[in-house]
């Protein structure tokens, strides 16, 4: 099995059918989280520890069983504790922004992601018996699987092109790690402006209540409709500084010149 069967027609409709959410947001949640996933993987593996850890991992998933027979016995509470291992304390922040990102509800991203991750190491496991990968390589291994290569390929054959194909993207208008940057970018925008949400909303109130005992209606119309334009103009520098902050690591990891 190789990693981009994972967002396959018959992958996603048997994730969908078992899970009971719809194929389009099951297709949404697997192309926003699987290059997310790997790419924490990677970056898990780039230690000695980390990577003897995952090659354990990998090597307790590989099985020689079709990829039907997979889907039929999916372990979700592993999946689970997977998701778990290889997220650690971001893994409810990574999985609201999953779903804010695709649209999909919080619950059914969850179960998604619980079915996938399984089926992710059993994937990446076959890959590594397959190239007779150690623990020492598999961080090259990840990056060269999601197209983080200085040759990447453009034409579905990565996880990050079909990843990118599937959410409307076109990989010819740009390199993998370009849409590794806009994938995860996004994700990590709107997990800064749900973290800052909570207080932008309080202090609003409180202008808000101040606004009504000093000022007319019409002046309040007008306070409230620059409040908005600023909101908008702050909530889009929050989202292009974090896109660029996850793009300078993302370039990074994956040999980019970001």
């Amino acid at each position: 099995m190789n990693i981009t069967d994972l967002l396959s027609g018959s992958v996603i409709s048997s994730i969908a059918e078992s899970t009971g959410a719809t194929e389009k947001d099951t297709a949404s949640v697997l192309a926003n989280a699987l290059p997310t996933l790997v790419s924490a993987m990677a970056s898990n593996a780039s230690t000695k520890d980390g990577a003897d850890s995952l090659a354990a991992a990998l090597d307790h998933h590989t099985t020689s069983s079709g990829l039907n027979a997979l889907l039929q016995n999916v372990d979700t509470e592993d999946g689970a504790k997977i998701l778990g291992k290889i997220l650690g304390g971001q893994n409810e922040t990574v999985q609201n922004a999953v779903a804010k990102k695709s649209g999909a509800s919080r619950l059914d991203t969850s179960k998604i992601l619980a079915m996938a991750a399984p089926l992710l190491l059993s994937a990446l496991g076959s890959q590594k018996k397959k190239t007779k990968t150690g623990a020492e390589g598999l961080s090259t291994l990840l990056t060269g699987l999601l197209g983080g290569g200085e040759e990447d390929a453009d034409d579905g054959s990565t996880l990050l092109s079909l990843a990118g194909s599937l959410l409307g993207g076109g990989s010819k208008s740009g390199s993998s790690s370009d849409v590794l940057t806009s994938l995860a970018g996004s994700l990590l925008g709107d997990m800064l402006t749900g973290g800052s949400g909570k207080k932008s909303t309080a202090k609003k109130t409180s202008s808000a209540k101040k606004t009504t005992a000093k000022k007319t209606s019409t002046a309040k119309k007008s306070t409230t409709a620059k409040k908005t334009t600023t909101a908008k103009k702050k909530s889009t520098a929050q989202n292009d500084d974090a896109a660029e902050l996850l793009g300078s690591v993302l370039g990074s990891l994956l040999g980019g010149k970001k």
